[in-house]
């Protein structure tokens, strides 16, 4: 292979891992987190999360756990 070549693809692999990346770090966020957001944690996971999904004891540990 020339160096030419060579240089080619390794700047097309390095710009496709930096767009990769950027993208990585950008973040998720989904219908949860912007909940959690507004709720606050302890309230989404007592009011509404835990409790209508069925996941008492989950419920009742983060109550005894948290601050209320």
């Amino acid at each position: 292979m020339k160096t030419k070549e060579k240089v080619i693809i390794i700047v097309c692999s390095l710009v496709i891992g930096i767009i990769s990346y950027l993208l990585f770090f950008q973040g998720y966020y989904s219908l949860d987190t912007y909940r959690i957001e507004s709720q606050g944690y302890t309230d989404y996971a007592l009011k509404d999360a835990y409790i209508r999904d069925g996941r008492l004891f989950l419920a009742l540990i983060i109550r005894t756990a948290g601050t209320y």
